[in-house]
């Protein structure tokens, strides 16, 4: 016997019928005599008395059964509130231990995550990544994961850099993007500060191309209808400003040109 064993005794208890044979004998008797009975209307009212007298038989038997299992778990219900309170001390000495050593954890944790972090940083530096593209990975702060100075091992570095290389990739197909739909706009003569500020190295390029050159028609079109004349459905008359610059000679030739296009030239200076 082990000294807890010493310490915690039990004697099991026995809880069994007086005569089981003969409490199921009774009861087949019973459901024997009634079991013919049949529901009609004329004999309601004695398969009323039959079942409500049948339920009282059910509930004086289970009544005993339930005061038996009252009384067969009160000690234990007593012992578990004395090892409860025996064992508190134990338990409470047990959880500030385990509270002390999750905050030690948690300090290493950030302190891992500082190397960590400079790690990344000395890895963007030579590719002009910003550190904050590269998606931290909880596991590389993890025991397995770092040595005794807390510095990465070879195996995370190779993951720490693979996640870098990654960020630096997305950069480069981002920039690339940003360029075709920049190149585009100038070529459109269109603003592609718009178009530029939601994209990543996800985006499609040729659907927003698509999309500026739907734009551009859609605006062209508006522009059109707001210059028709909508009695005579002729293109209004409109006035812009144009500088030109030039030798004198030429802008002199394109002055005097202008007016055989049906424009109405106005010089000002």
């Amino acid at each position: 016997m082990t000294e807890e064993q010493q310490l915690i005794k039990f004697t099991p208890a026995q809880v069994s019928f007086g005569d089981f044979d003969q409490l199921s004998k009774q009861i087949a008797d019973y459901v024997g005599q009634r079991k013919d009975l049949v529901v009609t209307p004329d004999t309601k009212k004695q398969v009323t008395a039959a079942k409500n007298e049948m339920g009282k038989y059910f509930t004086d038997l289970d009544d005993r059964r339930k005061a038996i299992k009252k009384e067969y778990e009160a000690p234990l219900k007593a012992f578990e509130a004395q090892f409860k309170t025996v064992t508190k001390p134990l338990v409470d000495l047990k959880k500030g231990y385990k509270e002390d050593l999750d905050e030690i954890a948690n300090q290493e944790a950030e302190q891992r995550r500082v190397i960590v972090l400079q790690e990344i940083a000395d890895m963007c530096a030579p590719l002009d990544v910003d550190p904050a593209a590269v998606e931290f990975d909880d596991r590389w702060l993890n025991k397995g994961m770092q040595k005794v100075d807390m510095s990465s091992t070879v195996a995370a570095l190779r993951e720490i850099s693979g996640a870098v290389q990654w960020a630096a990739n997305q950069k480069k197909l981002e920039t690339e993007r940003k360029r075709r739909i920049e190149e585009h706009a100038k070529a459109q003569h269109m603003d592609a500060s718009g178009w530029t500020q939601a994209v990543s190295a996800d985006t499609d390029t040729d659907a927003v191309i698509a999309q500026m050159d739907q734009a551009q028609a859609t605006q062209e079109h508006q522009t059109r209808v707001e210059h028709v004349d909508k009695e005579t459905g002729e293109l209004k008359a409109v006035t812009r400003t144009v500088r030109i610059t030039g030798d004198m000679d030429r802008v002199a030739k394109l002055i005097d040109w202008l007016p055989s296009q049906n424009f109405e030239v106005t010089v000002i200076d």
